[in-house]
């Protein structure tokens, strides 16, 4: 896993070239997947990934509890369903993260600061406390609900390649 956080204000085509920079290099290149959260904004920055010739998996985080499959490349997954599987794998050992990756110190505070809220209908609901982060918890979900997603559907999705 790479995590880095690119200052506030950078263009999204240089966050394009960024990404594709980062993964034309070892051990990334043809080895891993480009998994994009495609909520907000995102759908459009996806496209422009997609322009450059990076194949992405894109997601939108919802609410609810459903995972649905637009296309191929394409999901919509309940926030629940992505921060559910960080809880488990954080608490059985499964996910750790190495001091040496960058944004670590950033993540542990992140992950620190991110509460459960149950609304007056019982429904839960997860996000940073007021004026905190949750974008690398946010991308941390995102990646490890695809780790175990992807398993069943290797044979349709592979990793980026091609990027030289």
């Amino acid at each position: 896993m790479h995590a880095e956080r690119l200052p506030l204000g950078t263009l999204y085509p240089d966050v394009v070239q960024h990404v594709r920079d980062v993964l034309n290099r070892p051990p990334l290149r043809d080895r891993c997947y480009l998994v994009i959260d495609e909520s907000g904004v995102g759908r459009a920055v996806g496209d422009m990934f997609a322009a450059a010739g990076l194949r992405a998996v894109r997601v939108s985080i919802t609410a609810g509890v459903d995972i649905t499959k637009q296309d191929t490349l394409r999901w919509s997954v309940a926030k629940t369903q992505l921060i559910s599987a960080v809880d488990a794998r954080l608490h059985s050992g499964e996910l750790r993260f190495a001091a040496e990756l960058g944004e670590a110190h950033a993540l542990a505070e992140e992950l620190k600061d991110f509460r459960r809220h149950l609304t007056a209908a019982g429904h839960a609901t997860y996000q940073a406390r007021t004026g905190k982060h949750d974008d690398l918890v946010l991308a941390v979900a995102i990646a490890v609900w695809w780790a175990g997603e992807r398993r069943k559907y290797r044979t349709l999705v592979g990793p980026v390649k091609g990027l030289a």
